[in-house]
């Protein structure tokens, strides 16, 4: 399956858990940056707004 991940796409982060930074694979965040064809700026927030992480990950 061939998708592309925009700016502002919501995404569910599914590679990994990272437990020392509260992320686990049923958080979802907002891309909020593009770097280039390998990797994204992914923000999650809290239901008040407030970011709790930032990750640059590859799609």
């Amino acid at each position: 399956m061939n998708f592309t991940i925009k700016l502002l796409d919501v995404v569910a982060f599914a590679l990994e858990d990272l437990p020392e930074q509260s992320l686990y694979r049923v958080r979802v965040g907002t891309v909020i940056d593009e770097y280039d064809a390998e990797f994204v700026e992914v923000e999650f927030s809290d239901l008040q707004g407030c970011t709790y992480a930032l990750e640059a990950r590859s799609p």
